[in-house]
């Protein structure tokens, strides 16, 4: 895990409620497009609204912070317990 993706999953798990956790972040891409690939889980199940609410935070995250200047988009993964 790079700097830029070890930052973003520490500021996230911050920001996250204590049953939700990220465990994987991923930054991947070209010069003009990013790709970034978090992976979340929690013991009360994950659902589409979990992964729409994680995601809008990490967009926050991401533009306060300006880690990622470019276009990019977010793909939310689930392990299983």
């Amino acid at each position: 895990m790079n700097d830029i993706e070890e930052k973003l999953m520490n500021r996230l798990n911050n920001m996250l409620d204590n049953d939700i956790e990220a465990i994987n972040v991923k930054i991947f891409g070209a010069r003009n497009q990013k790709f970034v690939e978090i992976m979340i889980e929690s013991s009360q199940g994950v659902t589409i609204n979990t992964c729409a609410d994680v995601t809008k935070i990490s967009q926050n995250i991401i533009k306060l912070d300006r880690l990622i200047n470019i276009d990019y988009s977010i793909d939310m993964y689930t392990s299983v317990l």
